[in-house]
């Protein structure tokens, strides 16, 4: 079991809380960045880090036996905002791969989890969603395509709003570096660890593709569900084109894809079923086996479609009018 690992927490320990404590004292957690990739630890967004100091006056294990429970806390919390009250739901949405394998590494995509829920179930409201899809970017830059889903919707105010989370990611990078120094480290990254990843990147590269074939590859999947995003104004496709554009995508980013199945299904169905199918994927990032990567993207397609085509833009007509169908695709 992922959960008894000597490296439980990992991502918490070795990356995280160092660098939070490094930017407490005022230190530069940066100074590696010209090392080879892979040779260091301290990536994280520079707000992540700073919302993660609380931690810091903890030893480093009761640290990640607190964020555990914090993530655990945050899966059924998403779920509940979501609707979801089949109890058969939380215990196969905590049996998927991708569940396990966050709370193993100490990551915060539970917490992405949430403040995607938060943002659905507010998206009436004029800058609720805004904010929470700011926070999840200043968690993780690779949620960036939600905004384009507000601005698609009409909800300027709230695409501003989290327009704005990601100017804050970027300008927290300058008392240290140069933009241009951030961006290129960043792309280092993703020439590192995208080909072992689970992205359509990976599976190009895991399938003998160049680096550079497979970042167009990669990123001509992620602008055409982009674009299909816009088009159909949904949110369940935006999630998808977030994991399709991001150059590095691990298993534990499939927890995310518990927001469109709630939003889909309040009860336990085939739906919830699927991303089992990710068990098979375990070990798809330590070798960069392609057939565990395209099942991996399989799945993904395959609960996204499901998901948006629930409602899609059918509407059903009631006395001759023309009624909205509730689905993932809002206007």
């Amino acid at each position: 079991m992922a959960a008894l690992s000597s490296d439980f927490g990992g991502d918490l320990r070795r990356e995280l809380l160092p660098e939070s404590r490094l930017l407490l004292h005022g230190i530069d957690p940066f100074a590696v960045w010209d090392s080879p990739p892979g040779s260091y630890s301290f990536i994280w967004p520079v707000p992540a880090a700073f919302l993660a100091a609380p931690f810091t006056v903890l030893p480093a294990g009761a640290a990640v036996a607190v964020f555990s429970a914090l993530e655990i806390g945050a899966l059924v919390a998403a779920l509940r905002i979501l609707g979801v009250r089949d109890r058969r739901v939380y215990g196969v949405a905590f049996l998927w791969p991708a569940t396990v394998s966050g709370f193993q590494s100490g990551n915060v995509t539970a917490f992405l989890a949430l403040l995607l829920a938060v943002a659905w179930s507010c998206r009436e409201r004029r800058f609720v969603p805004g904010i929470a899809i700011g926070l999840a970017v200043m968690l993780k830059i690779f949620l960036w395509p939600m905004a384009v889903w507000l601005a698609a919707t009409r909800r300027w105010a709230s695409a501003a709003v989290a327009a704005a989370g990601g100017t804050i990611v970027l300008l927290s990078v300058l008392p240290f570096a140069g933009l241009s120094e951030y961006v290129r480290v960043m792309a280092h990254l993703g020439n590192h660890f995208g080909p072992k990843g689970m992205g359509v990147l990976g599976l190009a590269s895991q399938l003998g593709a160049s680096l550079q074939v497979a970042q167009a590859l990669g990123y001509a999947a992620g602008a055409a569900a982009l674009a299909l995003a816009w088009r159909r104004r949904s949110f369940a496709v935006a999630i998808a084109a977030s994991l399709l554009l991001s150059p590095i995508v691990w298993l534990h980013y499939f927890v995310l894809l518990a927001v469109p199945i709630a939003i889909r299904s309040k009860t336990l169905s085939l739906l919830w079923g699927a991303p089992l199918l990710l068990w098979v994927c375990t070990e798809s990032t330590r070798g960069g086996a392609a057939w565990q990567t395209a099942v991996a993207l399989a799945c993904l397609t395959g609960v996204v479609a499901a998901a948006d085509a629930a409602g899609g833009v059918r509407r059903p007509r009631v006395r001759g009018l023309t009624v909205p169908s509730p689905s993932l695709t809002s206007r």
